[in-house]
């Protein structure tokens, strides 16, 4: 999975990963030349910094104090710190910036593509969906992946300037730092599970947040029915009952974040202190070498814990990522026919239905089998049925909603196929048995037809439907 949205963030926002990837590398270097200013500064509060391994940082922080013609003293040493921090608060402006960049770039791309490969999919799939999971996935799915961008660009500065710790700690203590990493990593493999459970928690969020949409969607667009049969109470019942299991995840995964925080910090602790003891008892480590171990591995080990509790949230927030993949692959799949070349149709004469056949499943019996009809140009037409009887399918087959599983659907003995129906389904009016209005003003709504209409032609319309 990982691997899949490493793609769709490369695919999606292109250089700009590239740049926030540079900006973050430059970010680490510069909390690496904040660290090397610990050197004078002890030396400074009398440490004796020209013993053991520290004496080489001490050396390479002499020659580029001397580069600059900056004295090796306390105040030149507060000078350097403060032009590092300035240029490294500039830095993370920048950092920050670039990733809401990168995230938004993939939010962008994930919304364009999914609503995109809605719109071309055929009537007949759209229609087995729930219109409420749809607007979830667009909405609050694509939002979670935004979220878990956020967390996974976090997790690549922090995994840098973990390194950056690591190298000098390595620089000042090969085998003190060896020693810490097995430890840390030990404890991130015993916390695995608990990443494995964050993935399962995910899935389980998005099914249940799924659930709660298309609760709340059905049950206010049933309000009316629900007021006059009076069964407000059972929608308020199934309403929170979802509700209270979302919130049941939700309190279950932060659960497991705060657990696996507090046995890594418990490790940590246990293991720095050990360690410390070692090195002060058994090693006998310089005074300023001990000090600046002290000081990098009690900074490395909370950024190893906020790694490790990153990783579990962007663990929780990535099934949201297969949900929209999955379902834009699917409307893909189930895309109208391609146009090769569109064509124009006009109706003078007929629509036919010669020998229609169709059925909404395979496996279902035929809604329409073997049916010719024709409906004659400049007349009204009515067809009578009982429900079920097919007449709003025969409506669709005439929209070319449905295509015919055999048979045509003809106008003027031309077959409605995928070069002619664009222009076909712009000539068509259609009132649906139940209306749709946009939130809009009557204008806007009649307009979504025509938009070049005039009021002139407005008021026609509002006319002949008496409205």
């Amino acid at each position: 999975m990982f691997r899949k949205y490493l793609r769709t963030i490369r695919d999606a926002a292109g250089w700009r990963f590239l740049l926030a990837l540079a900006v973050i590398v430059v970010v680490g270097l510069s909390e690496g030349a904040g660290l090397l200013l610990l050197v004078p500064l002890l030396q400074a509060a009398g440490v004796d910094t020209q013993q053991g391994s520290v004496a080489g940082l001490s050396r390479l922080v002499a020659r580029g104090f001397a580069a600059v013609h900056i004295p090796v003293t306390v105040v030149g040493a507060l000078l350097v710190y403060g032009v590092v921090v300035t240029i490294q608060a500039f830095l993370q402006e920048a950092q920050t910036l670039v990733s809401a960049m990168v995230q938004q770039s993939i939010v962008v791309s994930l919304r364009t593509r999914l609503y995109e490969a809605m719109l071309g999919a055929n009537w007949l799939f759209l229609s087995r969906l729930r219109s409420s999971d749809l607007s979830h996935a667009l909405t609050g799915e694509i939002d979670r992946v935004g979220a878990a961008t956020d967390q996974i660009m976090s997790l690549a500065a922090g995994a840098l300037m973990t390194l950056v710790y690591i190298a000098f700690a390595l620089r000042v203590s090969a085998l003190m730092t060896l020693a810490v990493m097995a430890c840390g990593g030990i404890l991130l493999v015993l916390l695995g599970r608990r990443s494995r459970v964050s993935h399962e928690a995910g899935e389980a969020y998005s099914r249940v947040s799924t659930a709660l949409y298309a609760a709340a969607h059905d049950h206010l667009a049933g309000a009316k029915a629900a007021k006059s049969y009076g069964v407000e109470g059972r929608c308020m019942r199934i309403f929170n009952d979802v509700v209270h299991e979302l919130g049941r995840i939700t309190v279950r995964s932060t659960h497991h974040y705060a657990r696996s925080r507090a046995w890594f910090t418990i490790g940590s602790v246990t293991t720095l202190s050990v360690l410390v003891l070692v090195a002060i008892e058994g090693l006998a480590l310089p005074t300023a070498s001990l000090l600046l171990l002290v000081f990098l591995f009690f900074r490395l080990m909370p950024r190893l814990a906020a790694w490790q509790q990153g990783a579990q949230m962007a663990k929780h927030m990535l099934p949201s990522l297969e949900v929209v993949l999955d379902l834009e692959r699917r409307c893909r799949a189930a895309a109208e026919p391609p146009v090769s070349s569109a064509k124009p149709i006009s109706l003078t004469r007929e629509v036919r239905l010669d020998h229609v056949s169709f059925r909404y499943d395979p496996a279902a019996a035929f809604a329409l089998e073997d049916v010719s009809l024709r409906l004659a140009g400049g007349t009204t037409t009515a067809i009578v049925g009982p429900s079920g009887a097919g007449k709003s399918t025969v409506a669709d087959l005439v929209l070319g909603l449905l295509a015919p599983a055999s048979g045509a659907v003809l106008i003027d003995d031309q077959a409605l196929d995928a070069n002619h129906m664009a222009a076909w389904r712009a000539q068509i009016g259609y009132v649906a048995q139940d209306a749709f209005l946009f939130h809009d003003t009557i204008r806007a709504n009649l307009r979504w037809a025509c938009p070049d209409a005039s009021d002139a032609d407005l008021d026609r319309a509002l006319h002949l439907a008496a409205a």
